[in-house]
């Protein structure tokens, strides 16, 4: 294929537009041809004559910090934090009404164990029951609203990336009104750099990480091996069973591994190592030209026709 392929560009020119309002201005104006838009910027973008393919975005991942003396490192904890959080109102406030819900921890646009559903274990929102489990774990609440334990209140900090979409930090915020209402603080804290935070062992209760994968067994790696800073296992996981599920699973191929690898990834969900919440898309857009996107979403260049 050359620039001499009916339909293909004889050149093309790149450019750098940092903000997303401005790349929609300009695929409006006709001043750009392809460019790549999330959040409510598609809003305005659906009355131009415009090709279009979504594209998977970051997903919503919130990960627990399992260490020895953090409050998370009980799983009574974990669950009463999931049970206090409407998954359905914030995976939609996140992805500005625009995501799915997860049913697993792999992107639904992989070709791999497709249609696969590893949420059938976690916890529903049930403030009640989430209040009854903190009760179990000692956590009472206080005369300002805040549970205690010996002495210390059940205060988080929530790291998440200062890069994160503003719909994403709306998400994260709801997150911090609804555990409020039973009594846990939480305390969002936005960082440049939180995989240094959570690789060097730093200060966090609750993250929101999102890591896109496109097959079930990079899991493996990342919750699992040594702790920090010794390792990755930087939610210092020691969930046996998902372990042995991922060993099983590694010795089987294609197809017939994607039961194991589900059972795995629902057990690392049912135990809340990590709670999905949506995955979101943002938009290609041509303005004048088609093209086709690779399955994990990235533009082929010679696909391009005018």
């Amino acid at each position: 294929m050359t620039s001499e392929t009916e339909g293909l560009p004889k050149t093309v020119e790149l450019e750098v537009v940092d903000t997303e309002p401005t790349r929609a201005n300009m695929l409006l104006s006709s001043e750009i041809n392809v460019a790549e838009v999330g959040g409510t910027d598609r809003d305005r973008l659906e009355s131009g004559d415009l090709f279009t393919i979504d594209v998977p975005a970051r997903p919503g991942l919130m990960f627990f910090n399992q260490a020895e003396g953090r409050p998370t490192n009980d799983l009574l904890v974990r669950e009463g934090i999931a049970g206090g959080i409407d998954r359905d109102e914030v995976a939609s406030v996140s992805t500005g009404g625009r995501g799915e819900l997860m049913t697993s921890l792999v992107s639904s646009f992989t070709a791999v164990c497709v249609g696969a559903d590893a949420t059938t274990s976690l916890i529903g929102f049930d403030a009640d029951a989430a209040a009854a489990s903190l009760d179990e774990a000692g956590w009472t609440v206080g005369a300002d609203g805040v549970r205690e334990k010996d002495g210390a209140k059940l205060a988080l900090s929530f790291v998440y990336p200062s890069t994160e979409a503003q719909s994403v930090v709306a998400g994260i915020e709801l997150i911090q009104q609804q555990l409020a209402e039973i009594g846990v603080e939480v305390t969002p804290s936005p960082s440049s750099s939180y995989t240094d935070v959570i690789f060097q062992g730093g200060d966090w209760d609750l993250i929101w990480a999102p890591i896109s994968t496109t097959l079930p067994s990079t899991w493996a790696g990342i919750l699992a091996g040594d702790f920090p800073p010794n390792g990755g296992n930087w939610t210092y996981n020691t969930n046996q069973e998902f372990f042995d599920l991922t060993a099983e699973a590694q010795q089987l191929a294609g197809e017939e591994s994607c039961d194991a690898w589900t059972a795995a990834q629902a057990s690392a969900i049912g135990n809340l190592e990590v709670m999905p919440f949506a995955e979101s898309t943002s938009t290609l857009y041509g303005a004048g030209v088609e093209f086709e996107v690779t399955t994990n979403g990235l533009l082929i260049p010679t696909s391009l026709r005018g």
